[in-house]
Order: C-alpha cells, then sequence, then structure tokens
C-alpha cells in the first residue's frame, strides 16, 4: 500500500518524487519536511508558516488536514501523549537520505572546480566555448556533456549554461526521456 508520495522540487533540476510504502518512512519524510526551515536556519520549525509543523502541536485546536489525527495516531490512540510523542520523534537526528540529499553527495567535478575542468577539456581539444554550437563539434560537445553528467552532480540546467548550449540539448544528449 502507497501512504503518500514524497516529492521534492529543485529548482535547478527535474521534478523528482518516490512512494512512500510503509509508516516509518512516512514519519522520516515528515520528519525531513518539518525540520527543512531550522536546518537551513530560516526559523524555528514552530514559527514556519508554510509547515504543516504548528498544526501538529496545536491539534487539539486544529482539525481542518485529518490526516495529522491519523499520522498522530500512529505514536498513539491518546491524542495527547501521541502529541508528545510525535515531538519527540520530530527533534530525533534523522538518518535517511532522502531524494533532495541524494544531490549533495561529493562529486568528482562540482561548483567549485567545473569550470577548471570545462577549460581543460576544450583546451585539449583546440577548441573555444563558442565552437560547442558549431555543428563540426558536436561530437565534442556531446562528449563534454556526458562527462559533466556523468561525473558531476550538477543539474542539466547548470551544465547547458556553463557550456552555452540549451537546456534541451544536455537533456537529449544525457539520454532522458522526453518531459
Amino acid at each position: 500500500m502507497v501512504y503518500f508520495s514524497f516529492a521534492i522540487c529543485i529548482f535547478q533540476d527535474r521534478y523528482k518524487s518516490e512512494n512512500i510504502e510503509d509508516e516509518a518512512y512516512l514519519l522520516s519524510a515528515i520528519r525531513y519536511v518539518h525540520n527543512n526551515p531550522e536546518k537551513a536556519n530560516i526559523t524555528k520549525k514552530e514559527k514556519y508558516k508554510w509547515s504543516s509543523y504548528s498544526n501538529y502541536i496545536d491539534i487539539l485546536n486544529y482539525t481542518e488536514i485529518p490526516e495529522i489525527k491519523e499520522i498522530l495516531e500512529m505514536f498513539s490512540s491518546d491524542i495527547e501523549k501521541a502529541l508528545e510523542e510525535f515531538i519527540h520523534f520530530s527533534n530525533q537526528y534523522e538518518e535517511k537520505i532522502f531524494l533532495e540529499m541524494e544531490e549533495t553527495i561529493k562529486s568528482e567535478i562540482d561548483e567549485e572546480n567545473v569550470n577548471e575542468y570545462i577549460n581543460k577539456y576544450l583546451k585539449s581539444r583546440h577548441l573555444k566555448k563558442e565552437d560547442l554550437k558549431k555543428r563540426e563539434y558536436a561530437k565534442q560537445k556531446e562528449e563534454l556533456i556526458q562527462q559533466l553528467t556523468k561525473r558531476s552532480n550538477l543539474s542539466k540546467r547548470k551544465i547547458a549554461i556553463l557550456i552555452g548550449v540549451s537546456r534541451e540539448t544536455v537533456r537529449k544528449v544525457s539520454g532522458e526521456p522526453s518531459p
């Protein structure tokens, strides 16, 4: 049974989602989302107005989202005890790796050294960045795009900007299906 679909939309890349098929993962995903404002040093999770966390902790006065009560009942059928356990659970360290976090895994080519990599690639082939737009250098352009997509965690949009081609070109070369 699929409980929800956990989705993350990163502005630099395509929308991503995965199914949540068990209660433990569902609760971890909720904790992860609720803790994001603090993790990003924006504000306390209780004060973040775009989060449902404050609705959870004020469940006795809030009833607009029925799923909140259902989630709290995973902790206990006694709503006050459930709330206490939920707050304790929410404050624990999260070890699970979610979609967004996969993007931060260290790669061979990153934001700091990508320009150096591109320049070395172009220099070794006696090319300029403008040459990548020319038909006769299509193979070199494709090779560079493939190297950047395989060896970095850079978004396709970022790669397109860095080498001066369209995002659609990067998408096609990297073998990503059409949206």
